[in-house]
């Protein structure tokens, strides 16, 4: 068996990590050194980590000073030795077959990366796993640009996914941002001339209500705006066009989807100012890619214009849509 490197980074989860971690020494895999990365916690977050270490001679406890997701994450890419790379949060949790399932799809196809489905579960919930027989799996490959081209195929998340650990070699995630996937994801796919996705619920995302991660604000608008745009840089003048016009897409549209939220009092956190980054973000966007929707340039220069017209372009391209199906009919 190759050894799989599994890096916990943990900040004051005292209540979630003990579930964690055992759904992490439970597995049917293993042959795994288990990276707990405490980032510096001030519960007994830390303390629980200890206390599964004395227990088990695959866990590796180190303590560090906080430093957000991203450094807890890269330290423990500087400690891992094993031959494949695995992320999980602290407060979450993956079934007992997840690494057995997805390391023997790596090792049967040859592909640098596995991706499995999650599943978002309500704290106050459960999942009664079962188990799945490894010789039936309905999974499929595909080339990096046809998950380029379409990011819903993989997500953007780290930890849905098996990684052959040399493909981190130049890679590492910005300290100090949220939606530190975003600016990773091309670059690893880009390292990766194929990839397997198995369609098997294997990783449990615990919603939690205090999470800061369902609250909006200004800087996490903007990281993620400069998260897909960092991608964009990496991709642009390397892939085919057709990638660049998604990339160009999902950054518009989330700076418009943002909008929308601020206008309808959904962002209640962030106000004026980052609507004119919202609009400044796409400016600049269509200086590298000139031929951008007119939903996109009105956005961009006339918010007036903007609302009076696009429900307007959104009523004829839906009336073009009908008509089209009963042409073909």
């Amino acid at each position: 068996m190759n050894l799989l490197s599994i890096i916990v980074p943990i900040y004051n989860v005292e209540k979630e990590v003990s579930k964690c971690i055992k759904s992490i020494i439970m597995q049917t895999y293993t042959d795994i050194e288990v990276l707990l990365i405490d980032d510096g916690s001030t519960d007994s977050s830390g303390s629980i980590c200890d206390s599964f270490a004395e227990q088990d001679a695959r866990i590796k406890v180190f303590h560090k000073d906080n430093g957000g997701l991203s450094d807890a994450r890269n330290f423990g890419l500087d400690k891992a030795t094993g031959d494949y790379v695995a992320f999980v949060d602290g407060d979450d949790y993956i079934h007992h077959q997840m690494f057995q399932i997805m390391i023997r799809l790596l090792e049967e196809t040859g592909c640098n990366m596995s991706v499995c489905k999650f599943e978002r579960i309500d704290e106050k919930d459960s999942v009664e796993e079962i188990d799945y027989d490894v010789d039936y799996l309905d999974y499929y490959t595909l080339e990096n640009k046809d998950a380029m081209q379409d990011l819903t195929l993989v997500e953007v998340i780290a930890c849905n996914k098996v990684y052959k650990r040399d493909i981190f070699e130049n890679i590492r995630y910005p300290k100090g941002r949220f939606h530190e996937d975003e600016y990773v994801i091309y670059s690893l796919l880009l390292q990766c001339e194929k990839l397997v996705v198995v369609d098997l619920k294997l990783y449990f995302y615990i919603m939690r209500s205090d999470s800061i991660t369902h609250r909006m604000s200004e800087k996490r608008m903007r990281d993620a705006m400069d998260g897909i745009f960092e991608g964009l840089k990496i991709c642009n003048g390397i892939v085919n066009e057709s990638i660049i016009d998604s990339i160009v897409t999902r950054y518009c549209s989330y700076c418009i989807d943002c909008y929308e939220k601020i206008r309808n009092g959904i962002y209640n956190e962030v106000g004026v100012q980052s609507v004119r980054e919202l609009q400044a973000g796409v400016r600049e966007i269509s200086k590298i890619k000139k031929d951008i929707k007119i939903e996109y340039k009105l956005f961009a220069t006339n918010l007036g214009g903007y609302n009076l017209l696009v429900p307007l372009i959104d009523g004829c391209r839906r009336i073009k849509r009908k008509l089209s199906r009963f042409i073909n009919r």
